[in-house]
């Protein structure tokens, strides 16, 4: 595993459960987050955490299972609720418009480099719009972190930052060993 620039590590971003789970499926795993508003600009380029929240869609379990073949519904009491359980880095978004096909929308990204990544993004399963936050180096948390969360992007608390910090250490040194 590669070091981790773990970052300020400040917010959190509420999803149903599944959804988080999605992003480290071991084939065709969840690179895209669908929101219908962009992110804030101050986050491209940072890592912020993936939470879980109380809600589960039995909508997405079933999206995953049959485009992937991936029955999460069985895997459910593997995915607590209200816990901080994933980390990843912003890199860019896209922009649909409704005149133009989905892959042919606006790109914004960290990097040139990056931009045929999130545009790549445009054309897999993930991606519905309008808005597209196209995240990488998504790792999940040995432990899952209990913590209530909020609606849509949040900051957490300093208590919870320390522990996603530490939490991600772990990670970092059990596959340094």
């Amino acid at each position: 595993m590669p070091r981790l620039d773990i970052g300020d590590l400040t917010h959190a971003l509420t999803l149903y459960r599944p959804w988080p789970w999605a992003f480290t499926l071991p084939e065709n795993p969840k690179r895209v987050e669908n929101r219908d508003w962009a992110p804030p600009h101050e986050l491209l380029g940072q890592r912020f955490c993936l939470h879980a929240g109380a809600a589960w869609s039995s909508d997405a379990a079933e999206d995953i299972e049959f485009h992937l073949g991936v029955d999460l519904e069985a895997r459910r009491p593997l995915m607590p609720p209200k816990v901080i359980s994933h980390v990843a880095r912003l890199v860019g978004y896209l922009v649909s418009y409704p005149s133009s096909p989905r892959n042919e929308g606006q790109v914004i990204a960290i990097s040139e480099a990056l931009k045929a990544y999130v545009r790549a993004q445009a054309a897999t399963l993930w991606y519905s719009g309008p808005y597209g936050w196209v995240v990488d180096q998504v790792v999940e948390l040995p432990r899952p972190i209990s913590c209530p969360g909020q609606v849509k992007l949040w900051q957490m608390p300093i208590s919870i930052q320390h522990l996603v910090r530490s939490r991600l250490l772990e990670e970092t040194h059990a596959h340094t060993r």
